[in-house]
């Protein structure tokens, strides 16, 4: 069974009911601050510094999943998944010095 666009593109949709990687990219771009998952424990840290508060890495939502997926699937997933993947380059970009 598919997963349903909202779901399959839940970062896009958070930001955009409407998938549009532009105004997603804009509405995140607008918060004060923002960090990707590959630097979470040092942004997380940095956060706290700037609100002078401790604040503690969480992994609740982290489930232990081990699957099978071919190189198929792969590319079946990544061609659905290029508006996330859009969104991401365009808030890196953004943030690159």
């Amino acid at each position: 069974a598919s997963l349903p666009k909202k779901d399959l593109l839940r970062q896009l949709y958070m930001y955009s009911k409407t998938f549009s990687v532009t105004e997603a990219a804009d509405r995140i771009s607008s918060c004060s601050y923002y960090f990707f998952t590959e630097e979470y424990g040092d942004s997380l840290n940095a956060l706290a510094g700037k609100l002078s508060m401790p604040l503690q890495a969480s992994h609740e939502n982290q489930l232990p999943v081990d699957v099978d997926i071919d190189e198929c699937e792969v590319k079946q997933l990544r061609e659905r998944m290029e508006p996330e993947y859009q969104l991401v380059e365009q808030l890196q970009s953004c943030t690159e010095v």
